[in-house]
């Protein structure tokens, strides 16, 4: 095998078909990537994954990893309204016995 993970029979020969390129392609955009992702062609033709258009199990955990925090921060926000409520009526009520 070469160094790139593919088998090379004449590692020093440039006389193959193809010799003068291309050597990369660029695939598919991943829906929520930034920039596209490349592949060599020093092997032959790339087949893209299907798959490799979903998002991935570590994804999906990050997204409900933040869904979960989303919500505990919901809580959370919910719980200090209520505060500031209570805090707003108890200085209605300590002024409406000052006057």
């Amino acid at each position: 095998k070469g160094g790139l993970g593919c088998p090379v029979s004449h590692p020093e020969r440039h006389d193959t078909p193809g010799a003068d390129g291309p050597f990369v392609i660029r695939l598919a955009r991943e829906p929520g990537r930034r920039e596209s992702r490349y592949a060599h062609l020093f092997c032959g033709n790339v087949e893209e994954d299907s798959e490799s258009n979903e998002p991935d199990r570590m994804e999906r955990g990050q997204e409900a990893d933040q869904a979960a925090r989303i919500e505990q921060l919901e809580a959370v926000l919910n719980e200090m309204r209520r505060e500031i409520e209570n805090l707003r009526a108890r200085v209605d009520e300590l002024e409406s016995h000052r006057n």
